[in-house]
């Protein structure tokens, strides 16, 4: 998960790949390693609320095993027209890292309910741009997915599928 802020704006995130190069004190960010399936989904339907943030001021979500800061250079974005479903646009960020801090190492394995959530939001994140047939197996999937996150998954697992189902049903799909 990347945090960006530019001087004087809010924060926004999303999860990226980063490739740090230059430097600039224009912006600042700060990648964070979780497996908090509530940030990935916070993340990838709306935004994470600041709650969740060490604090008001920090571009650091609660509870990550490690982070890195970095200024950044330049940001880039390119139109990929060789994406299977649509084209998408595919944003480059260059930057010089300025610290690595290791909170803790994480060494728990993974659970299924996090794949299910991961699952989940790679199809939420397509539902509106396939075709019906495709659409209906995602609905399938979503249901077999929340079914074994409530039986398996942890907390957090639970609440993130929640979360998806019901962002689901606000934009009018009933499972």
């Amino acid at each position: 998960r990347l945090t960006i802020r530019q001087k004087s704006c809010d924060k926004w995130g999303n999860e990226i790949v980063v490739v740090c190069l230059g430097s600039c004190a224009s912006y600042s960010s700060s990648r964070c390693l979780t497996y908090n399936p509530l940030y990935f989904s916070y993340s990838l339907i709306d935004n994470i609320d600041e709650e969740y943030y060490v604090s008001s001021d920090s571009l650091v979500l609660q509870g990550v095993s490690c982070f890195f800061n970095a200024d950044v250079s330049s940001i880039k974005s390119v139109l990929k027209s060789d994406d299977p479903v649509r084209p998408v646009e595919t944003v480059y960020i260059k930057s010089d890292v300025s610290s690595i801090v290791v909170n803790e190492v994480d060494l728990n394995p993974l659970n299924r309910g996090i794949h299910c959530v991961i699952e989940s939001l790679v199809n939420y994140s397509r539902v509106d741009i396939v075709s019906s047939e495709i659409r209906d197996y995602y609905m399938g999937r979503f249901r077999e997915n929340y079914r074994v996150a409530k039986k398996v998954g942890s907390k957090e697992d639970k609440m993130a599928m929640e979360y998806i189902i019901s962002n689901l049903e606000k934009k009018g799909y009933m499972l």
